[in-house]
């Protein structure tokens, strides 16, 4: 295909971009889970965990999504 050199190229950069805001997340979830587990904020540490976890996994679907698409283009 003519343009499938343009679309891969699109779909690397929108997976680095998504990729530094899952590595964003797992940061700020580490932090706000330290946080709360040294001030004793249960809901704080909770809501750390659940930004590592959802970090984590879109991370792993970013990571799957560009063989998906590269699979379905040929």
């Amino acid at each position: 295909m003519p343009w499938e050199g343009k679309v891969q190229t699109l779909l690397n950069v929108t997976a680095q971009v998504a990729l530094v805001c899952c590595l964003a997340a797992l940061l700020l979830g580490a932090a706000a889970l330290g946080l709360g587990r040294v001030t004793g904020s249960y809901q704080g540490g909770g809501s750390g965990v659940q930004m590592i976890l959802r970090g984590a996994v879109g991370a792993l679907i970013v990571a799957s999504a560009a063989s998906f698409i590269s699979w379905l283009i040929r």
